[in-house]
């Protein structure tokens, strides 16, 4: 990160005790900013956790579209040992304040989750979308190329698909109840400000396209919840538009932070938590990438090219 100062080192040096675990700065051995943290844990998924029935969807095109019904517990998967390390984490007196930052890696490719998760599914609930009649992309650039393969999936393909992003979806959420419940059993519930999001929107079929990458808002709805200290009213949902470069300085205003880098790029809602009814960005942007280009020396370069896609309303509860 060199003579940046991220959100985690911001806290640290305003005398909070950092921690982080499993998939924070994307990947911890690519985006490390080993100064922020006081403490920080990657897991391995167990042996008996890389067991059980799996398939790629594609035979192989697409080497992330597969999908595994695990053998063993939630501590088996590396989402399981990260809660079970937050809990511990939690229930640790300290003298300091704490930021703990806890990143789960699933509902992400490739989609593995204990079989149990995938038995609260059966295939013939899994109702894909259906495209009207004729349907097309609206631009060339739409749609990664990869939509070719898509084109190939068969039902049984598309619901094992879903049943497959469910499945995750409800480990993933387990494994927020845990620490939620730690929280609660500690006493430090009410004490605590959570944030809970993930970094993208992700395409269910919508569009004949199963992934992210996308400036639909399929692609670029992400889920994002406040709860706790320094949120206003509960519960509730508000119209307060935002970009993720906002919790940065959000966050250092509503903990009270001291020497905020002035080059941040992002802009505090701070108003909107605290009143959900009050406004915040008139307008969101989001851009992709597509296709290649030739480099200096004949290699290959991602070519990008920008569609912006503008968005007048996002709901996010508070």
């Amino acid at each position: 990160m060199g003579d940046k100062v991220t959100l985690p080192y911001l806290f640290k040096q305003n005398g909070f005790e950092t921690i982080g675990l499993g998939k924070i700065f994307h990947r911890m051995d690519n985006y490390d900013d080993a100064k922020a943290w006081d403490a920080y844990y990657n897991f391995e998924t167990a042996e008996m956790g890389k067991q059980g029935e799996k398939r790629n969807l594609t035979d192989g095109k697409l080497k992330w579209c597969w999908w595994q019904a695990r053998e063993g517990t939630d501590d088996d998967q590396e989402d399981g040992q990260i809660a079970k390390k937050a809990v511990e984490l939690i229930k640790t007196k300290r003298d300091k304040p704490f930021f703990l930052a806890v990143g789960l890696k699933k509902q992400h490719d490739p989609f593995v989750a204990p079989k149990k998760y995938f038995d609260m599914y059966p295939l013939e609930v899994c109702a894909p979308p259906v495209l009207p009649e004729g349907w097309q992309p609206p631009y060339n650039q739409t749609l990664p190329s990869e939509t070719s393969i898509f084109n190939n999936f068969t039902d049984q393909d598309k619901r094992e698909f879903l049943r497959s992003y469910y499945a995750c979806t409800s480990f993933m959420d387990a494994q927020v109840v845990r620490l939620l419940d730690a929280l609660k059993a500690s006493g430090q519930l009410e004490n605590t400000l959570v944030v809970f999001f993930k970094d993208h929107g992700y395409h269910l079929g919508e569009h004949n396209w199963w992934n992210k990458v996308t400036v639909f808002e399929k692609g670029t709805n992400a889920p994002f919840i406040m709860a706790g200290i320094a949120v206003g009213k509960k519960g509730i949902k508000s119209n307060a538009m935002f970009e993720f470069v906002d919790i940065y300085p959000t966050l250092a205003e509503l903990m009270n932070l001291k020497h905020v880098p002035e080059y941040l790029e992002g802009k505090s809602f701070a108003n909107s938590v605290e009143d959900p009814t009050k406004p915040f960005r008139s307008e969101v942007i989001a851009l992709t990438r597509r296709g290649t280009m030739l480099g200096k020396n004949g290699e290959k370069q991602r070519l990008e090219i920008c569609r912006m896609g503008f968005w007048k309303k996002r709901k996010r509860t508070l």
